[in-house]
């Protein structure tokens, strides 16, 4: 995608799998001028060890701080909690990712986010202290739910159109 679009990336490898590497991205059409790979704490050893991706962006009269995560769901109070802590000292930042939370009975992970506005409030994807900024673009990976699967998920995300949800074959 970068080289198509000409801007900037950034990837951050969270750990290896399947012959490659799994991890954060972002694709930006604003220079990234600071990138770094954090990881983040977990309850046991048997979680799946998750980063966070923080990226500065140049926009040219200010900096935004844009962070990428994959919570694990065991650990997302945690996890937050460590976003929390990099990004209550930015003058703006975003965070993005798939927190793989669906759990509303223990109180919203995202509450610690004091002051911030929230997107998508369903499922609480973007978290953010812009206020007159809009986005170009934002990707994700593409929808790779198989048809057999889907009759079977929650309520939640039975709401999504169904090509989010699967993709394709190819």
């Amino acid at each position: 995608i970068m080289a198509y679009s000409k801007w900037y990336g950034f990837f951050a490898k969270a750990v290896p799998m399947d012959g490659g590497d799994y991890g954060n991205a972002i694709i930006s059409k604003y220079p990234i001028i600071k990138a770094e790979n954090i990881r983040l704490p977990f309850r046991t050893d048997k979680e799946e060890k998750r980063c966070v991706l923080r990226a500065v962006l140049d926009l040219g009269d200010e900096c935004l701080d844009v962070f990428v995560t994959h919570t694990d769901q065991g650990s997302i109070f945690l996890q937050l909690g460590k976003i929390w802590e990099l990004a209550k000292e930015c003058k703006k930042f975003v965070l993005l990712g798939d927190f793989n939370y669906t759990d509303k009975e223990e109180g919203s992970a995202f509450d610690i986010f004091e002051g911030c506005d929230k997107a998508n409030s369903l499922e609480n994807k973007i978290v953010t202290t812009l206020d007159g900024y809009s986005f170009d673009a934002i990707l994700s990976n593409p929808p790779y739910i198989r048809p057999e699967v889907i009759e079977t998920l929650s309520e939640e995300v039975k709401h999504e159109p169904y090509a989010a949800l699967w993709g394709g074959d190819d």
